[in-house]
């Protein structure tokens, strides 16, 4: 949300900074500042569909889905395919009990828009089951890295690394593709660094493509940080400090990270991390997917720093 005031305050009259910002702020229940933010986007265009669209869900959320109807029948009028749209109409039609119409909706929105998870979850909660088994996609395949989906999210998985399972998060529509596999020399022994190239964002300059790397402890058999590499030509500085990694990212914030290494000083390890090993925070980032309960079980990350918001796509889709 912080980042989203200062988005706002960077451009005023961009409808669709407001919109965004919108949407965060009804999803953290702050639906008055959601309100005025909409207000100001149709302002700013009349004829955005994401406007409407999004002012509709928060009157739903409110509890008076009849005052999101105009709302929402103005959206599809202005743009029938938008997934966002759809996904609107749908949880619409859910309150109102029209449940084979919400479906339809619904399943349209996840088509043309797979990352749309609050779609997704719509469809979970009216019986409509998600997929469930990881089906590999062969053409992915560097070494002896495996890339599965499942429901729309992919992960990479190593025959040699039994129990280690990667997210591979998506910055954009597409499949993640392995560029790389670096396991540390030492002092670092136990690490090792996966990147990957996870989409596409837009950049000054238009689409820009953009890398990401996880770091993993391979003893352990978890992730202990997923980082930005590259956005374009703009590159993160990674510097292996003794047992912690410190990141200057492509997005302007610094991170740490605590590195549980083999063979090293027990002494040291106490000092560097809190009474449950996880560093200063005492949890993974609020941003990563498996800092969320039941996303490849617990205990993935180790940041030294409280979270900061990585891009707009985290905060509205992740």
């Amino acid at each position: 949300l912080r980042d989203f005031d200062k988005a706002v305050e960077m451009e005023p009259t961009s409808a669709s900074v407001h919109e965004a910002h919108a949407l965060a702020n009804a999803k953290a229940d702050a639906f008055d500042v959601a309100l005025t933010d909409l207000a100001r986007a149709i302002e700013i265009d009349a004829r955005s569909p994401l406007a409407y669209a999004y002012r509709a869900w928060v009157y739903k959320q409110q509890g008076q889905p009849e005052l999101g109807q105009k709302d929402i029948d103005r959206a599809v009028r202005l743009d029938p395919e938008r997934a966002e749209v759809l996904w609107v109409r749908g949880e619409l039609r859910e309150t109102a009990g029209e449940n084979e119409e919400a479906i339809g909706d619904l399943k349209k929105a996840v088509a043309l828009k797979p990352m749309l998870r609050d779609a997704s979850a719509a469809l979970e909660r009216l019986g409509v089951p998600a997929d469930t088994e990881d089906t590999e996609i062969p053409q992915l395949r560097m070494l002896t890295w495996r890339v599965f989906v499942r429901a729309n999210r992919y992960h990479a998985a190593s025959t040699e690394y039994h129990r280690l399972k990667v997210p591979l998060e998506m910055m954009s529509d597409g499949q993640p593709r392995l560029l790389e596999w670096d396991v540390k020399k030492p002092p670092l022994n136990g690490i090792g660094v996966l990147r990957f190239a996870a989409g596409k964002v837009d950049g000054p300059r238009g689409a820009e493509e953009v890398e990401h790397a996880a770091v993993v402890d391979l003893q352990s058999g978890s992730v202990i940080a997923l980082e930005p590499v590259r956005q374009g030509e703009r590159m993160a500085t990674w510097t292996w400090e003794d047992n912690r990694l410190v990141v200057a990212s492509v997005d302007g914030y610094s991170e740490e990270y605590a590195l549980r290494l083999k063979n090293r000083d027990p002494a040291a390890q106490k000092r560097l991390t809190s009474t449950d090993g996880q560093g200063k925070s005492g949890r993974p980032p609020s941003w990563a997917p498996w800092g969320q309960d039941g996303f490849f079980g617990d205990n993935r990350g180790n940041r030294l720093r409280p979270s900061q918001p990585k891009t707009i796509f985290d905060l509205l889709f992740k």
